[in-house]
Formats: structure tokens, sequence, C-alpha cells
């Protein structure tokens, strides 16, 4: 219902453009374009409005490995970290807000007319700063937010009854829609966060639409190409992953990516193999810009960390005590000495990591740190890929492998015994990088640019730039060869610096 109310939307976009100038002659001509948007997404609005809260089960992958999941199977660590979720393995939630990008270019290419639309007409103007506003207050930059949510489709009336500048429940329901389809907390305030994507102009908006459309262009390739039957999806402005089985989504978890210092790279790669109760041998350039400052600090964080000191040539256990940390440098000690912390709840990667060799050296893995999943920015990571209700991922991956039961799968984790496990069932793996996208639902989706590629890009594409100079990625670092990647102090919030 969703996508068809788009789609008549941006439709009535076109007819609208074409008669532009005649219609402003004629007063029995059709209602102007930003009218005729209204209309159409007010339906589509009213419609979200009733069931945006409302949690959808996908269509599953295929059969449970059992009734019951780990978690009810005494999973170690469960309790211990807050893996408890409102939902099942077999029915994971999606929601509303943030939908499976839509493969199919033609919506995005709908959405691109509109805003060339909007541009033509003037764009929007500005909301000044201010006080945050609430629901009930009474502001003149009320009326400004009003006629800039009108602008963009996503409020129907231009004046409430009462006056324009009562923050009323229209304007509140039409708020909450922005703040949904631009990643932001949906809590009806008008705060800095949501008052600098108001303010954003029409003319970067329709260039990040023709940006992310030849982002999207290299996913899709040609007209009828599609990515795989099975294939994992991430999108990094987004932090969410999305398991597509046959052209149906499985799963959607939330995800943690790179810092802007460490981005997460865009790739494609073939997932074949998954590690249960991993080692993390950290590497070269996490031990000697993150790791050896603390051991200078405190030689006990080893020990707390449950590390151990390992001889570079022999792998022989060092005692950390025995060595002359002083002014020990960062290259000298990758010399000598190499870390590995061992399998356990505690470990970075947690319980498990998911592999899809590649020249960044990144994967995707589970954490301990489960609190920063409930952060609505999450790029915390060194470039790796965290990802949420991990244990209900790894189910879904071996779910028709008959030898490896949730028991089995228990008691390796409590053993702590690491073990690759391959899989029967292989899945592309698309980390991209979209800040604009029209998801499967029909909804125009727009996140903040993380990363600040977006002008970049833009420069590079209106130069005539090839698509390749759109999915840039940094190289990988030499010194992170082995490509274990969580942040400094092994994901604890207090190095994060983010709010």
């Amino acid at each position: 219902m969703l996508p068809f109310l788009y789609q008549r939307a941006l439709k009535l976009t076109r007819t609208d453009a074409r008669n532009r100038h005649t219609s402003s002659m004629n007063e029995s001509a059709a209602p102007p374009r930003t009218t005729r948007w209204r209309i159409a997404v007010g339906l589509a609005f009213a419609f979200s409005s009733v069931v945006g809260s409302t949690l959808f089960s996908p269509i599953a992958g295929g059969p449970a490995l059992e009734a019951s999941s780990l978690r009810t199977l005494g999973d170690p660590m469960a309790g211990a970290e807050g893996r408890g979720s409102s939902s099942t393995p077999d029915a994971p939630a999606r929601s509303l807000a943030d939908p499976l990008p839509d493969p199919d270019l033609s919506a995005m290419e709908e959405a691109i007319s509109f805003y060339r639309g909007v541009v033509s007409d003037g764009g929007w103007d500005t909301v000044p700063d201010g006080p945050i506003l609430d629901p009930g207050d009474r502001s003149p930059r009320i009326a400004l937010v009003r006629a800039r949510l009108v602008a963009s489709g996503h409020v129907s009336e231009l004046l409430p009854p009462d006056g324009s500048e009562l923050y009323d429940e229209a304007l509140v329901d039409g708020v909450r829609e922005f703040q949904r389809t631009h990643g932001l907390d949906v809590d009806a305030r008008i705060g800095p966060a949501t008052l600098a994507a108001l303010n954003i102009p029409a003319e970067r908006r329709l260039q990040q639409l023709l940006v992310n459309r030849e982002r999207q262009r290299s996913f899709t390739g040609e007209p009828g190409d599609h990515p795989g039957d099975h294939y994992v999806l991430v999108n990094v402005p987004n932090f969410k992953v999305h398991i597509v089985d046959q052209g149906e989504e499985s799963l959607r978890l939330r995800a943690i990516v790179g810092q802007p210092s460490r981005p997460t790279p865009v790739l494609s790669a073939r997932m074949t193999y998954l590690v249960l109760a991993p080692f993390w041998h950290v590497p070269p350039g996490i031990a000697a810009r993150d790791q050896l400052p603390r051991i200078q600090a405190d030689p006990e964080h080893i020990a707390r960390e449950r590390m151990v000191l390992l001889d570079q040539a022999t792998a022989a256990r060092i005692d950390p005590y025995s060595v002359e940390w002083g002014e020990l440098t960062g290259s000298e000690f990758n010399r000598r000495y190499r870390l590995r912390q061992e399998p356990g709840g505690h470990n970075a990667m947690g319980h498990v990591k998911f592999m899809f060799p590649n020249p960044n050296n990144v994967y995707l893995h589970d954490t301990p740190n489960r609190e920063l999943f409930d952060r609505t920015r999450r790029d915390f990571s060194s470039g790796c890929v965290r990802v949420d209700q991990a244990l209900e991922l790894l189910e879904h991956f071996l779910r028709h492998e008959p030898t490896w039961s949730p028991t089995r799968i228990a008691e390796v984790i409590r053993l702590g015994v690491e073990r690759n496990v391959p899989l029967s069932t292989p899945y592309q793996v698309y980390i991209e990088y979209w800040t604009a996208f029209v998801g499967d639902d029909g909804t125009l989706q727009f996140r903040e640019d993380i990363y600040n590629r977006d002008a970049r890009a833009w420069a590079t594409l209106s130069r005539g730039g090839e698509i390749r100079d759109l999915a840039w990625s940094p190289a990988p670092d030499p010194l992170d060869i082995d490509g274990s990647c969580p942040v400094p102090g092994l994901g604890s919030t207090e190095e994060l610096g983010g709010s």
C-alpha cells in the first residue's frame, strides 16, 4: 500500500511539472505541484501513522534449527550481557522506520524528479536557531517549520485552523515522520539534530539523491540484474544489516560501524564461514596505538582484559611484569610481542565472527558491549561491523546445518574452543554507503553523511567521473593485517566520545 501511494504521489509531481506554468494562469487547473504531492503523501502518511509503531515479522529464510533458541538452551553469557530481545530468531523485529533499500532504481528516479521540481520552485527557507520546540509550544519559528515540511511532503496543511504559530498535532505527526525518514530520534522535539536536517538545502538533497543513484546503480548493475539469492547488505550511514533470502528480507539488525577516523569500507565479498568462540588476535596497529599506552599505565590491563602476551617469534607466553615497559615504542612492541585475547563473553569479538575474506580485512562480529546499540548514531568501531543479536544471525546462517544444533553451538561457546564452521549456503556481503535511498515500503530516506563523502562524490560526478570514483574506501592499514577491528579499549563507552 505504501509503495503504491508513494509512486502515485511522485507520478503526480511529474504531471504537474509539465503543466506548472499553465496551471498558474488557469484557476480551474489542477492544484499546484506541492498540493498534489501532499494529497498522495498525506494518504501514505495516514496509513503509516497507524502502523508505524507496529513490528512486522519477516518471512523466515528457512526453518529454525529447533523450536527453542540459543537463549533458552542456556547461552552461557546471555544473562550477563543482556542478549534478551522482544523478538525471536524466527520473527525478528522490522519497522517502517528502517526499510530495506529497494534495488529497483525507478523509485529513486521519481524522487529525483520531485526534488528537481522543489529546487526549481526555490527550495525552502531556513528555520532559525532557537530553543528546542516541543509539542504545544507557540513560536514564530513554527510557521517556518510547517512550510518546510509542506515543501518536502511531510505535512499536508500549510496553516492549522487555530494559527500558524502553534505546534499542533498535525505538525507533530509531520515532524515524527520527518525524523523517521531521516534516521533521527523520533521524539517530535525540534532540537539541534532535527533542525540541522531540516535546514539542509533542497539543492543539496537533490545532489545527494543523484550521488546515491550512482552508488546504487553500481550495486544493482544492469537492468534485470540482482544482487543474488542470498546476500547481506550493510548500509553504513543507516547502521543496519539486512539479510535477504530469495528476494525476501529475513533479518534486519542494528549495526555499529567504523568511526570517521577508521571508516568501514565499501566492498563486496563472499561469506563462506564463521568462527565460533573466536580469539581476538590484536592487530599490530591497534596494539601500538591503543593497547600499549594502557599497558604502560597499568600492566594489570593485560590480565584484566583476559589477554595473554606472546613472544612474536616463538609464540611463548610472556609474563607482563617481566617486561620493561618504560619508553617501549609501538614499533618495538610489535617487533618483540603480540597480544591475544581469549575466547569468552569478555572477548571483543563476542561469541562469533562472520568471515568474508577481503583486502580490507574487515568482517561482521558479535560484541560484549550491548548498550551501544541503543544509540541512534553508531559509528564506534575501528572498521569492522558489530551486529546486534549476533547469535540469532548465527542460527539463521546455520539453519540448514543439522550437525550444528543450538545445543552444540552453546556447548562450543561454553567451552571457549575456537571453531571454524563452513557455510553450505554462502552469502554475498555488500557493504554500501548510501545516504539517500527509497525503501521497499516506498518511503524516501535520508541519512547523515557520517564520513563526509557526499560533497567529494558530487564533485566527481559533476565532472563526469566514473561510478567507481564514488565507492571510495580507505586502503587497509598495513599494521592491521589480521583484520581485527574493535575500538580502543575493547569498545568501552569511555573511549567513544559520542553523544
